[in-house]
């Protein structure tokens, strides 16, 4: 019953932002749609690295505003949204309500091989907003989880937006169908050439440098058991 009236306030809420700044949204891409789940880009409208006082503007005083590392989370309950943002610029934004969808209709109450299907097995184990999970850092979004069934999704900046281009989506030579074998370790930061428990890695091993890299650029941690893996595969790549 919660979880319905947050759907309808959002709904009346987004439709209302939709009447006032209709000039503006058509010149928005489809990526950032009032109901859009768009990995890497925006969810409901809410665009990464767009400015939080635009945020407070549209959805009005959170209820509740706490801080979490570097970053400032800013929790609107009655919507099911959750933006994070840093030096004023959203990082990242997560929903509870289950309204908001990907194009592939991914979203809270979606099951585990819903999302396998739609993205693939290219993914890490991880724990997001208390829930354990599964992340497409390469993507940029992941989903918490309880009895395999998605509870909370969360969008953040992909790890490969800079070399692949908007929303990212993997160059064509990198991408895998769905249930081919996880890609090459290129999609992670590479510590191949770096040396265990030195001042370079921070005094950490391989897989423990590489989870904290990673968790410096997603704001989630990879479990040890990936990260090992994932140095397995870029030494022998070397």
């Amino acid at each position: 019953m919660v979880r319905w009236v947050a759907g309808i306030l959002l709904l009346l809420l987004l439709v209302a932002g939709t009447l006032v700044v209709v000039g503006a949204q058509q010149r928005q891409s489809a990526q950032t749609g009032p109901t859009l789940v768009a990995p890497g880009a925006s969810l409901a409208g809410i665009r990464l690295e767009e400015s939080i006082l635009r945020i407070l503007a549209r959805f009005g005083v959170p209820s509740e505003v706490r801080t979490a590392g570097q970053d400032v989370l800013y929790i609107f309950w009655r919507y099911g949204i959750t933006v994070y943002a840093r030096d004023g610029v959203v990082t990242g934004v997560s929903t509870t309500n289950s309204l908001l969808r990907t194009r592939e209709d991914i979203g809270v109450g979606s099951r585990l091989e819903e999302i396998t299907a739609a993205y693939g097995t290219n993914s890490i184990n991880t724990v997001v907003e208390g829930y354990k999970g599964v992340a497409y850092p390469h993507l940029g979004i992941a989903f918490g989880l309880e009895n395999q069934t998605v509870v909370v999704v969360y969008v953040f900046r992909s790890q490969i937006t800079a070399s692949s281009g908007a929303g990212g989506t993997p160059p064509e030579s990198s991408q895998k169908a769905p249930g081919i074998a996880p890609s090459s370790p290129t999609s992670y930061p590479d510590v191949s050439k770096l040396r265990p428990y030195s001042p370079e890695t921070k005094n950490l091993s391989l897989p423990g440098y590489l989870r904290y890299l990673i968790y410096q650029q997603t704001g989630l941690w990879i479990s040890y058991a990936d990260a090992v893996r994932i140095v397995k595969e870029q030494l022998a790549g070397r």
